[in-house]
């Protein structure tokens, strides 16, 4: 009987220790938090289509443009099991000149950072072809992973310098090509009380770079407590001048800031009397 006990006992301690057993190999074999122990650097294509794709090194970006001018984005994130010391931007020139570095030093885990940049593309230095590099940066200093891609500055109706203005709209409007260069254009609608269709306070800025291109900067309208403009009109200064779809029909665009960036851009289909 004693022999039975003890044998019920040793086997109870041994199912014990089996039991402990498979949930500490359970553990190890368990997955880490991405980005938490594995080493990793990606750099995301956001395109609407391939934006889950990892960008490679011959792959482009297209610049945008920002309150700040024109720019490259970086979207990606970084891990390092030794935890991150700090991640390095630069934007390079087609000759190896470095124009933009931007260094990110607070971290959205110790181990672990997901980064939404833009490398600001100098004014003296637009037009061109960019080498992208993005390197993170250990604890101690030591250089761990790097990545790059290629970015190129487009051609775009982009804001001119009068019309960037702290704290105002800017709105960006392009044209057909059969618009006359020698005219100018406005909008009007509630921003105005629905006046003058060629009110000089809303009268757009014409690009010297790109034809068919025009911004202008707006305020607040008094007493609002965002930028709701209704609803807005484009014109050459009349009504039979006026912005209209291919189809004939009044042309209008509704816009708040709850919904848009500070810049807008509106493109004008066809005119009315062309």
């Amino acid at each position: 009987m004693k022999y039975a006990i003890k044998n019920r006992a040793t086997a109870g301690i041994m199912s014990v220790m089996l039991l402990i057993s498979f949930f500490v190999s359970c553990d190890k074999n368990k997955q880490p938090e991405i980005g938490s122990i594995e080493n990793s650097l990606t750099l995301f294509k956001l395109d609407n289509v391939n934006n889950d794709e990892n960008l490679q090194e011959t792959d482009y970006v297209d610049s945008q443009s920002g309150i700040e001018g024109k720019y490259i984005p970086v979207y990606g994130n970084t891990g390092l099991a030794a935890g991150l010391g700090k991640i390095v931007l630069q934007l390079f020139d087609d000759a190896g000149q470095l124009l933009t570095s931007k260094e990110i030093t607070k971290f959205f885990r110790p181990e672990y950072h997901i980064f939404n940049e833009q490398l600001n593309i100098p004014n003296e230095d637009r037009g061109k072809t960019y080498k992208i590099v993005v390197t993170s940066y250990d604890r101690s200093g030591n250089k761990t992973l790097e990545k790059s891609f290629l970015g190129v500055d487009v051609l775009t109706c982009d804001p001119l310098p009068a019309c960037i203005v702290t704290n105002q709209i800017t709105i960006m409007l392009e044209t057909p090509e059969n618009t006359p260069e020698d005219e100018n254009i406005y909008i009007f609608g509630s921003i105005n009380g629905w006046g003058n269709r060629a009110d000089p306070i809303y009268m757009f800025h014409k690009s010297s770079e790109m034809s068919h291109c025009y911004c202008l900067s707006i305020a607040y309208p008094p007493g609002s407590v965002d930028w709701q403009l209704g609803e807005i009109y484009v014109s050459r200064g009349s009504w039979e001048t006026q912005a209209v779809t291919l189809a004939g029909a009044d042309l209008s665009w509704n816009y708040t800031t709850t919904e848009r960036s500070p810049i807008w851009k509106i493109k004008v289909e066809k005119w009315r009397d062309l």
